[in-house]
């Protein structure tokens, strides 16, 4: 069995001075580290809190340089988007003012051609005119020159026929010849006054030259009757009265009846020798009379009709010039019309395909932007 040694009490006392010795050594090297501990802790958070200052300042800096960018960006889409719509509406503008010009050149090319239509109409009209009344005119002054020849062939063939009562009966206006055929046109009536007044012109040489006639017209009855009975008186009463012997007065009466009797049978002879002539004659002259008033109510007839269809015609090619013309505005509006629509149609196309271009631009900036922001974020994280 082992002996176990008791220190001493001094030992004891220098033991635990020792262990008390280490002891505040060791605590007051526990407070030196912590006091280390404590200072390190700080230098790390003060680090720290540098580093996220900086990184709260580089990120708000990136921040807003994306920003910037994404202004900028959304800028240049603005102003894209307005140069385009401001293209838009001057194209608009250009292609409307240029449709509205073509269709006012085209209305007025063809406004031009109904005015040229219009003018060429009046100016047909005016030379109808002009030529039916130059016809007029011209049928009038031959009419009036026919009546001048045909009152000289009167008064000539009154002057040859007239020495006989039944001639100049027949020559008279009041004498019921047939009425003369006058349904040809006033060209072949005037044809045939121009042949029959010849005639009428022979026809009065040819009693001036026959010797009855001229004999007749020469000694008028009446002289001739004075004479006879002058005669009879100076045969029966005269010769007495210068000493001769006179003609008894039976025998006188029966030469002055034999005088009028040979007078009356050479002008009965006469009569009939140009009976035929004054008949035929003083027909023509009647039919020349007719003839030439149905010349002038033809002409004048004719005249008429003319410068009615005249005007007909011209009042049909007007109301054709103006419907055509109407057609011409409505066409030209309804032209115009369409045209605005279908150009205000493609206004609408292009505004809207800006719009969708403008909008895919901000998404595709937007979308730009949020790709950048999250990459800075992890580029700052990184760090």
């Amino acid at each position: 069995m082992s002996v176990i040694s008791v220190p001493s009490p001094t030992r004891i006392g220098t033991t635990l001075g020792e262990l008390r010795a280490q002891i505040a050594a060791f605590r007051a090297k526990g407070e030196k580290l912590e006091l280390e501990c404590y200072k390190r802790r700080a230098a790390q958070s003060h680090a720290q809190e540098q580093a996220t200052s900086q990184n709260i300042a580089a990120t708000e800096q990136l921040r807003a340089g994306l920003a910037e960018q994404q202004l900028r960006a959304l800028a240049h889409a603005t102003h894209r988007f307005q140069a385009r719509h401001d293209r838009i509406q001057k194209a608009q503008s250009n292609g409307q003012r240029r449709a509205t010009q073509q269709i006012d050149q085209l209305a007025g090319r063809e406004i031009f051609g109904y005015q040229k239509g219009t003018l060429e109409a009046e100016k047909r009209r005016d030379t109808a005119l002009a030529n039916a009344q130059e016809r007029l005119a011209t049928m009038t002054a031959t009419i009036a020159q026919g009546n001048d020849e045909w009152l000289k062939a009167e008064t000539a063939l009154r002057a040859s026929f007239g020495v006989f009562g039944r001639f100049r009966h027949w020559l008279s206006h009041e004498y019921p010849w047939p009425t003369a055929d006058v349904t040809p046109d006033e060209d072949e009536l005037i044809q045939k006054v121009r042949t029959v007044l010849p005639e009428l012109g022979a026809a009065a040489q040819t009693m001036r030259r026959r010797f009855l006639p001229t004999l007749f017209r020469l000694v008028p009855v009446w002289l001739l009757v004075l004479g006879v009975g002058a005669g009879w008186l100076a045969a029966v009463y005269g010769l007495p009265l210068i000493h001769r012997s006179g003609i008894p007065w039976p025998l006188a009466g029966q030469l002055t009846a034999g005088a009028l009797v040979l007078f009356a049978s050479f002008k009965g002879l006469a009569q009939y020798q140009n009976r035929t002539l004054a008949q035929k004659t003083a027909k023509s002259l009647s039919d020349v009379r007719y003839w030439l008033a149905g010349a002038a109510e033809k002409a004048e007839a004719r005249s008429q009709i003319e410068i009615g269809r005249i005007q007909t015609e011209y009042q049909a090619t007007l109301r054709r010039i103006n419907e055509q013309w109407a057609n011409c505005k409505e066409t030209a509006i309804r032209s115009k019309s369409e045209a605005v629509q279908r150009i205000t149609r493609k206004l609408i196309r292009a505004n809207a395909r800006n719009e969708r271009l403008q909008q895919f631009a901000l998404a595709r900036i937007e979308h730009q932007y949020q790709l950048a922001t999250m990459a800075a974020e992890q580029q700052i994280g990184q760090r």
